[in-house]
């Protein structure tokens, strides 16, 4: 009988309620929304191929499946017109692959544990 490889269920991160409330509010300002779902498209199509610093310094070309913030709009608090600005301001946008994107997130999780 074959062995069936089961990954080990990674334990679930306990977020505060601020956290949650902050990401339920940018996610209703600026994910859920018509604009952002127009917006991505728009940068994906003008920009197909990764934007982050690891491909164009390896010259990779790699096809964009992602949009990355880059001044991150949780950055805003909870300053709901400047949530929006960062949410919307194409030129705040890099196209990026999957991988990179979680690249790029565990890079400035890492600074963010370094600084406290």
């Amino acid at each position: 009988m074959p062995t069936i490889y089961r990954p080990e269920k990674k334990p679930i991160l306990k977020r505060s309620k601020h956290s949650i409330k902050k990401d339920n509010l940018i996610h209703r300002l600026v994910y859920n929304t018509l604009t952002w779902k127009q917006l991505r498209i728009n940068k994906l199509m003008n920009q197909p191929l990764c934007e982050c610093k690891e491909c164009k310094k390896n010259n990779r070309i790699i096809l964009a499946e992602q949009v990355h913030h880059i001044r991150c709009i949780s950055t805003a608090g909870e300053n709901q017109q400047l949530i929006k600005a960062l949410g919307f301001d194409y030129n705040n946008l890099l196209s990026v692959s999957r991988l990179c994107h979680i690249e790029i997130h565990r890079k400035l999780n890492e600074e963010i544990e370094y600084l406290f």
